[in-house]
């Protein structure tokens, strides 16, 4: 059974977006993030002179509805209060979960006598992304450090980390069970598998709070193994896959896309025979099966040849 695929790598980030609201709605509305907002936020710059800076957004709602003060402080590393300001700011929406900051009055304090200056006007804008856990600002996306992320502290964010993640690999759910088939291989030197008709079990769970998925890859011959664990890296913002194989290999992998219960992978590793690249598909489409198929493999650059499709049966919960 073969099947063909073509998987935009921005689809799972349009799906995403196919339901929000393009109307905004009257600005003297509250946001619905507008509760996520208040709190305290950190983030650390490293220096390019050395050393660590860490900034401190102190947050607290305004009378308005979608207005804010911030009161930010940065740290050196040794102690020292580098600068204390304050901004108050308003937050419309850009588009689905972006929202812009603006803004609009500022103070400051200055170090020596800490007195603060008087409010003055202010032009700040960028936009920005919030959850329960991470802050996220767009100043220069065509940098790598063009995106600033604060993550939440205040005791309010207990557990915040746990809910985002949770959210984030929800879409895994299809994957949870146990799955089993026989499949003729062809041999696969990227791995170590040899031709023959093997019997497989896949074998996925949850752990208490769904923040992890593990699970594991065998043949039912016990001649090659693959336990594996999935997770969300909120410094890279995706979920990640890592497994090791029984011949020898340490694979990373990373959702690229997934649309209609059909997982899109991208992973690398090391193997005995030197650097692995491949691109895969996990197809839980059709209820109660699995279809998986490797779109692209290279090993040290060479292309791979094309390995069988495995399609397992879900047997259990």
């Amino acid at each position: 059974m073969i099947r063909t695929y073509l998987l935009p790598t921005f689809l799972f980030l349009s799906l995403l977006s196919v339901n929000a609201d393009h109307h905004e709605e009257k600005q003297e509305k509250a946001l619905a993030e507008s509760s996520l907002i208040p709190g305290t936020w950190v983030r650390d710059q490293v220096l390019v002179e050395g050393g660590i800076r860490t900034w401190k957004k102190e947050i607290i709602a305004d009378e308005a509805p979608n207005t804010f003060v911030e009161t930010i402080t940065t740290t050196d590393d040794d102690g020292s209060l580098n600068s204390h300001w304050k901004l108050k700011f308003h937050v419309t929406r850009a588009n689905g979960p972006t929202l812009i900051f603006r803004g609009y009055q500022m103070n400051n304090q200055d170090l020596r006598n800490e007195k603060w200056s008087s409010w003055q006007d202010a032009n700040v804008n960028y936009t920005f992304q919030i959850d329960e856990a991470f802050w996220y600002e767009f100043r220069d996306l065509t940098h790598k450090g063009g995106l600033l992320k604060y993550r939440k502290v205040n005791h309010e964010a207990k557990g915040a980390y746990q809910k985002v993640a949770a959210a984030k690999l929800a879409v895994l759910e299809p994957m949870i069970g146990v799955y089993k088939g026989s499949v003729q291989m062809v041999k696969n030197d990227s791995y170590g598998i040899p031709n023959g008709t093997k019997a497989i079990t896949f074998t996925c769970k949850w752990n208490r709070d769904k923040t992890l998925l593990t699970g594991t890859w065998a043949f039912d011959d016990g001649s090659f193994e693959v336990p594996l664990i999935v997770s969300f890296n909120s410094l890279q913002r995706t979920v990640i896959k890592n497994y090791h194989t029984s011949t020898g290999n340490q694979i990373t992998g990373e959702l690229i896309g997934a649309w209609n219960n059909i997982l899109l992978w991208e992973r690398s590793g090391d193997t005995p025979g030197g650097k692995l690249y491949e691109k895969c598909i996990f197809d839980y489409s059709e209820k109660g099966v699995l279809v998986h198929q490797v779109l692209e493999r290279t090993l040290n650059g060479v292309p791979q040849e094309k390995s069988t499709d495995v399609i397992l049966k879900k047997v259990s919960r």
